[in-house]
């Protein structure tokens, strides 16, 4: 029994190391994964960083944008490496204070590092980024003695709220499992403000969610396996649902179940939700897999054989998603065409193209694309051009909306083959400029 046992038990020696000194392996692992990707897209692309959110924030925020003009918009990719070691480091002391064992924080904390929705966002910068290190420091602050240090958790909660409404919500969620799970009253001042924080971003403008930044595929997203952006290990949804049917049995892991019918339903309006469903799925995955590991099993082989399986399939996810980790960066051709834009065409020039384009074209062109992804106001009409065959329909429509510059990638070659495409051999629109798979088209409003 005892060598049965023995895989994560006590009487393993090499395992009470790894648990003893768990800090010093998950920080080093997390280093690793987080350094090896731009070094990965270094080597195999022409941009550090990753993910089309990046972008967005590159071409919205002037902070970021005057650090890149200043620098080089490459050098950024240490701010979300950063942010994905301080929220390590915070949560550490976070799961001291709750007194979480030993043996869960060392596999969630595993889990959670390995998967590729953990290495896209600290990759990239995105908001969860921020968001996450935003509301543990609150959480954090909330929990100290002093009364001083609990007033100035108001500056990282306020903060936290900066993002989109469904962030401020988990916020909320959040102090409400803390109030109800230590058993302390919280003061109604902070979900006050929370409210009012995001009540007025909202009515500035703020979306329920952010994004999306990609053409969301549901399982993809979800199943890192799949090829998606980012996701999780199969192998750690499996390991997941059998962490959902234990949990449900300890009083101690009953918060967890809150976030259920928050994040799933949710995640199939918006895939943007998948980094706090992955840090839900490797919490139960993490229950799953010592539970699992921890029962005593009539054969110790197999025991010994699924422990080692489990291990390398979500090494495996982790491993094929950085091999295609530089499909997710913006490719020197990309680049080129685009910085192309920015010195030859007027200022205010709209440009037609995908609407996943968008934030390339503002970061790299400078230039407004007609139409986003997270933006419907010019959708139908942008999806009714690029899909159009009826040169008596298009040419008006470029002429009414002022379009006079087309960008053209080889997907949308290959994609509107036979859409827009055909009508591109029109006398009124000329090739000015091509760099590898990438062309700029221009429109005459006028017949020569």
């Amino acid at each position: 029994m005892n060598q049965n046992n023995n895989i994560i038990g006590k009487k393993n020696p090499l395992f009470n190391h790894l648990l003893q000194c768990q800090k010093k392996y998950v920080f080093g692992l997390a280093s690793i994964l987080l350094f090896l990707i731009p070094l990965i897209n270094f080597f195999k692309s022409d941009s550090l960083l990753i993910g089309p959110e990046s972008y967005y924030f590159l071409s919205h925020s002037g902070l970021l944008e005057s650090l890149a003009s200043s620098f080089s918009y490459e050098v950024l990719i240490i701010i979300p490496i950063v942010l994905g070691l301080s929220t390590l480091f915070l949560f550490f002391a976070l799961v001291e204070k709750v007194k979480l064992s030993k043996k869960f924080t060392f596999f969630f904390l595993l889990l959670l590092v390995m998967s590729p929705a953990f290495m896209y966002t600290y990759s990239s910068l995105t908001a969860n980024s921020f968001f996450f290190l935003f509301a543990i420091a609150t959480l954090l602050l909330m929990m100290q003695e002093k009364t001083v240090f609990r007033y100035f958790a108001i500056v990282p909660l306020i903060l936290a709220t900066f993002f989109d409404v469904f962030s401020s919500l988990m916020l909320c969620i959040f102090l409400i499992i803390y109030s109800i799970d230590q058993k302390k009253k919280i003061s109604y001042f902070y979900l006050g403000v929370i409210i009012i924080s995001s009540g007025i971003q909202y009515f500035l403008g703020q979306p329920f969610f952010l994004g999306p930044f990609h053409i969301e595929q549901m399982i993809p997203d979800l199943i890192s396996d799949f090829g998606g952006l980012s996701g999780v290990s199969f192998f750690a949804i499996i390991l997941s649902l059998i962490g959902i049917t234990i949990t449900w049995k300890r009083k101690k892991l009953y918060w967890a179940y809150l976030f259920l019918p928050l994040l799933f339903p949710l995640y199939f309006i918006s895939t943007q939700t998948i980094f706090p469903l992955s840090i839900l799925i490797s919490f139960f995955a993490a229950v799953g897999f010592v539970k699992l590991f921890e029962r005593t099993w009539n054969l110790a082989p197999i025991k010994r054989i699924t422990f080692f399986l489990l291990i390398l399939g979500i090494l495996f996810s982790t491993l094929s998603y950085m091999d295609r980790v530089d499909q997710y960066t913006p490719s020197e051709d990309l680049i080129e065409t685009l910085t192309w834009i920015n010195h030859n065409t007027d200022y205010n020039t709209m440009v037609l193209s995908d609407a996943e384009f968008r934030d390339y074209i503002k970061t790299f062109a400078k230039r407004e694309a007609f139409d986003s992804l997270y933006d419907d106001k010019n959708t139908e009409l942008n999806k009714k051009l690029l899909e159009n065959t009826n040169i008596n329909e298009f040419i008006p429509i470029l002429e009414q909306n002022e379009l006079s510059v087309i960008y053209i990638s080889k997907e949308m070659k290959e994609k509107y083959d036979n859409g827009f495409i055909i009508l591109l051999q029109n006398e009124r629109f000329k090739l000015i400029h091509s760099h590898g798979d990438y062309e700029v088209w221009a429109f005459s409003s006028k017949e020569a």
